[in-house]
């Protein structure tokens, strides 16, 4: 009798460790359900700079699962890489999928990290939706999960955040930046509210001020979406179908803005 009970307990204890080891099903900010694994040591960043939402869950040891990412970081944003490899210099030590374009990204170095997750953006510098690294790494039983922090980020930054936390066990970090930022963007909103239509400043976003000879501005997306967020009205809007896009500088001027505001690279 104590055999059988014992052989019952132990059939009991094995199929609880493997229902709490079964991925938790996750759907991603492009609408696909992912099923992410229960344990997550090795991180693969489709883009370096999904780093600063990363950071925001992972603590005081924000580099420590990273098993690699893009070389975007260290390229087009070295001043913040160059805090973060004051403070953590085995940064440098962190392996490179490639450099700053989806093309440049090696299919051989992603699956060779062996991630026990990938985390992708729906556009942007790294491999997008329909790239066959994301075939490749599903058919290597890697979960791949997409986020957004820059087509439309007022609607998709909570929901992205919320979506990491979901995947790498960080919930409760999610969560709480969430409740932060949500009470700053509403405190804004409130403000915002008081203001006549009228009395909101044209401004013209200029997104990568002086890298290039051709002017790059967003329209119903990305930082335009914080313009109008803070009160003001983006010219885009009505000269960008996308949410960034080439704009002529002849229509710049006959909009007549109120304010430049210029950002990117450097």
């Amino acid at each position: 009798m104590k055999t059988l009970f014992s052989r019952l307990l132990l059939a009991a204890l094995l199929a609880a460790n493997a229902f709490a080891a079964q991925a938790a099903v996750i759907t991603d900010i492009a609408g696909r359900k992912v099923d992410a694994p229960a344990k997550v040591n090795r991180i693969l960043l489709g883009e370096g700079r999904l780093f600063y939402a990363l950071a925001l869950l992972e603590g005081k040891q924000p580099l420590a699962r990273i098993a690699g990412w893009q070389g975007d970081f260290r390229q087009l944003d070295p001043q913040t890489y160059a805090q973060y490899k004051k403070r953590f210099p085995e940064i440098d030590r962190i392996p490179l999928i490639g450099g700053t374009s989806e093309n440049s990204v090696s299919a051989e170095k992603v699956l060779a990290l062996k991630p026990d997750i990938a985390i992708f953006s729906i556009s942007g510098h790294g491999p997008g939706l329909n790239n066959p690294i994301v075939k490749q790494l599903q058919s290597a039983k890697v979960p791949v999960v997409f986020v957004d922090f820059r087509n439309a980020p007022l609607e998709h930054t909570a929901p992205s955040l919320r979506i990491m936390g979901q995947a790498l066990q960080r919930e409760a970090e999610a969560e709480r930046f969430i409740r932060f930022y949500q009470s700053k963007m509403d405190a804004i909103r409130k403000t915002v509210a008081a203001i006549p239509a009228q009395q909101k400043p044209k401004v013209f976003l200029d997104l990568r001020a002086g890298a290039f000879p051709n002017v790059t501005s967003a329209g119903k997306g990305s930082l335009g979406e914080l313009v109008d967020a803070a009160g003001g009205v983006n010219i885009g809007d009505t000269l960008i179908p996308g949410a960034v896009g080439e704009v002529n500088m002849e229509h710049i001027l006959a909009a007549k803005p109120d304010w430049y505001i210029g950002t990117g690279s450097a």
